[in-house]
């Protein structure tokens, strides 16, 4: 008879007060705890309920936004996280939303929406959680930081300090909005970019303006023929200023390397078999780069460099003295180039 009046007083409170004050008489709130002892004596507090994550997760269709604002305290991350438990990746306190459970941080908890990011401990990283809807992400569409500070888009598992997988096989993924292949060359010295074999960016071609041609032919056979670049011709990194006009390449003020290497064969073999490669600067010879008997084989094959510094734009081309013991000639383009490089 006592608990039961006991209960009835309290109900009758309830129903009058509308608030609930415990250890308390005069509840300032709703649900109003006062502690019951001061001291090292007894242990205080609130206890949500605590739940493993595997069950948080096996209740996920009990929760929807009739549940929202609901706290429950994880004792472990969800191995397999659906769309509603994907920020369960730790032991914590964890509050409902009304679609996603939310992790409760401290005061700079910051944005707390469903594309929150998410701390990967177990793979050293922080990572953007869902959508911003709040759905799960799609395979490829990874945005990691590591804890070493190596950033990875596209990709989960970043091997530089900045690592983009397009997904798309010879896309880069990158874009220059305002830099495009239409941009002004650069004038001074700058330094050309290029992709190794591992697909990091590297420099190539110097600290210095370069440009590199190909050849498709030469001149007649006979003494000082001139060879014609390729239409096509390769360029490293466009010299500013610089033009071709058949075999005659036009360079502004300064000094430059060329670098000529020549491939060619004769048709029988003699010991007058003889080439060289040679410089014209302003349509004057300039110097030979190298030379090249073919006594005793029929092929030859050279490497030869030159400096040279322009007053004020000019012209260059470059040539060969051929003398010819038996037979014939031939130019091999497919071993013929000339890089000119801008020093200064």
């Amino acid at each position: 008879m006592k608990h039961f009046i006991t209960m009835a007083v309290l109900f009758i409170s309830l129903i009058i007060k509308a608030q609930v004050g415990i250890n308390n008489t005069s509840p300032k709130a709703t649900l109003d705890i006062t502690a019951k002892t001061t001291g090292s004596t007894t242990a205080e507090g609130l206890i949500a309920p605590r739940l493993e994550g595997v069950d948080i997760k096996g209740k996920d269709a009990k929760y929807d936004t009739a549940q929202k604002g609901a706290i429950v305290y994880a004792l472990s991350a969800v191995a397999s996280p659906t769309t509603k438990t994907a920020n369960i990746t730790a032991e914590g306190y964890y509050y409902f939303d009304g679609g996603v459970w939310q992790k409760m941080t401290g005061a700079a908890a910051g944005d707390t929406t469903n594309d929150a990011w998410i701390n990967d401990t177990t793979n050293g990283m922080v990572k953007l959680g869902t959508k911003a809807d709040g759905t799960a992400r799609s395979a490829g569409t990874d945005f990691v930081v590591k804890d070493n500070g190596q950033v990875g888009i596209g990709t989960n598992a970043p091997s530089a300090n900045l690592e983009v997988n397009s997904g798309t096989l010879n896309d880069s993924g990158l874009k220059l909005t305002q830099l495009t292949s239409s941009t002004s060359a650069t004038s001074g010295n700058v330094a050309g970019l290029g992709v190794d074999g591992s697909g990091k960016i590297v420099v190539v071609g110097g600290s210095t303006q370069v440009n590199r041609y190909t050849f498709s032919s030469s001149a007649a056979q006979g003494s000082n023929p001139s060879f014609i670049p390729n239409i096509n011709s390769q360029t490293i990194n466009l010299i500013s200023g610089s033009s071709r006009s058949g075999n005659v390449i036009t360079l502004p003020q300064g000094t430059y390397e060329v670098v000529f290497t020549l491939g060619g064969g004769f048709t029988g073999a003699s010991i007058a078999n003889y080439f060289d490669e040679r410089l014209y600067v302003n349509n004057s010879f300039y110097q030979v780069l190298a030379s090249y008997s073919t006594s005793g084989t029929n092929e030859g094959f050279m490497t030869g460099v030159g400096v040279f510094t322009l007053n004020s734009t000019g012209t260059i081309y470059v040539g060969s003295f051929i003398q010819v013991g038996v037979g014939a000639w031939n130019f091999n383009n497919s071993n013929t180039s000339l890089v000119i490089k801008k020093l200064l």
